[in-house]
């Protein structure tokens, strides 16, 4: 499934990471082989939430402006519509550098969701197993919510289609 997934944001991100269990050494062969220019991030607090594991992604991923967080578990979603995200963002960016962007799909928000970097140091520092969630509260004015018709956002093999 996660390299699914990676084959929908490889065509348009220039730059992926990818946190993995650090005993996983299959998937970590898997996405070698599948995505060699991926930067492979292992963590061994994965089992502690997603909020350790992105704490760990965004500590390795030094110079970069912004990052879209998405769940590996997701790969219904279209790469057309990463592409709108992006050029969302980058354009959002311009005007108000401290932005945030997520996608909706009949009102309800999904993933990936595209932060700038002014957020990382906030992101390195969550210990929760909920996300990014306390970064989205506490910043709803920089949130900015892009309306798409792709249920892939929503959907994760967690849940059947």
């Amino acid at each position: 499934m996660l390299l699914a997934t990676l084959a929908r944001y490889r065509p348009v991100f220039r730059r992926l990471a990818v946190v993995l269990r650090a005993d996983d050494d299959e998937l970590h062969t898997e996405v070698s082989a599948t995505c060699p220019t991926a930067q492979i991030i292992t963590t061994d607090n994965a089992h502690l939430g997603m909020g350790y594991s992105l704490a760990s992604g965004i500590g390795a991923v030094d110079g970069w402006a912004y990052a879209c967080i998405g769940l590996g578990d997701m790969p219904y979603v279209l790469s057309e519509s990463l592409a709108r995200l992006l050029k969302e963002y980058l354009e959002i960016h311009q005007k108000q550098p401290a932005s945030i962007v997520q996608p909706t799909v009949a009102g309800r928000r999904g993933h990936p969701i595209i932060f700038g970097a002014c957020y990382f140091d906030e992101m390195k520092a969550i210990r929760t197993d909920e996300g990014a969630r306390s970064i989205l509260d506490r910043y709803p004015d920089q949130l900015r919510t892009v309306a798409l018709d792709d249920s892939g956002l929503i959907e994760d093999l967690d849940r059947p289609r």
